[in-house]
């Protein structure tokens, strides 16, 4: 590390990922619980926006669902992503007719958003499941914008 940057204080991204690695599955519950997770799930919806990528979405003319177990129950909160024509449009509501679901926790999807997890260990490990085409589920993670591993 050079001197120049020996006291420098890492940016908000890199703290935000080091504090959601550093974070068991509980502590993260502990969270969502404290928050109305109405006020959670809209501002990841508002994040995915924000994230698209259009020069990564190809000819990609599906819709994906992205649903948000909760951690009390066996519910979840559906984000519906659709993307046409290089744009994407998010709406905080099931989808109809979706080609491709993605289903994990909201803790989960925080740390793949912080780059504090690669989702590959998550899918090995079941924490993140897929249904309907696969390969788009799969391709999700490349159409947004995200940071590289900063840990």
């Amino acid at each position: 590390m050079s001197t120049a940057n020996a006291g420098a204080r890492p940016s908000p991204r890199v703290r935000i990922a080091r504090f959601m690695a550093g974070r068991t599955d509980e502590q993260l519950a502990k969270v969502e619980r404290g928050l109305p997770r109405a006020i959670l799930v809209r501002g990841i919806a508002a994040g995915l926006g924000r994230k698209f990528d259009p020069s990564q979405a190809g000819d990609i003319d599906a819709i994906l669902e992205l649903r948000l177990l909760h951690v009390d129950d066996d519910g979840y909160d559906s984000i519906e992503i659709a993307i046409a024509d290089r744009e994407c449009r998010i709406r905080q509501r099931p989808a109809a007719d979706p080609h491709a679901t993605m289903t994990l926790s909201l803790a989960d999807l925080l740390r793949l958003a912080t780059g504090a997890v690669a989702p590959q260990p998550l899918t090995l490990d079941g924490r993140v499941t897929f249904t309907g085409d696969v390969y788009l589920a799969m391709r999700f993670s490349s159409l947004f914008r995200s940071p590289t591993h900063p840990l």
